[in-house]
């Protein structure tokens, strides 16, 4: 799993995107990139169920209590312009 430092306020919507390359990853928030990693086979090897959205896992015991509204599985890497356009382009519906 991936955890960050990052503080969120409820009632709030975030724009929460976790991009990667192959070696590094980085998570965006709304469009400030909060952190960066090596990253790991989770993100690259889906055929196992590495990919949970808004589950609680349950060795983690830190259910989610709070809604999804958009999930965007991209083929490739997204630039950090690309990230910024597609957040602005959604952030209105949201507000």
């Amino acid at each position: 799993y991936i955890t960050t430092n990052y503080s969120m306020y409820i009632n709030r919507w975030y724009n929460i995107v976790v991009d990667g390359d192959g070696v590094n990853s980085s998570i965006y928030v709304d469009t400030d990139k909060i952190s960066s990693f090596a990253q790991n086979k989770v993100l690259t090897d889906l055929s196992n169920g590495g990919l949970i959205i808004g589950d609680d896992i349950s060795w983690s015991n830190q259910a989610f209590n709070g809604a999804v509204s958009n999930v965007s599985i991209s083929n490739r890497a997204l630039t950090a312009d690309e990230i910024r356009r597609n957040y602005l382009s959604t952030k209105e519906r949201f507000a």
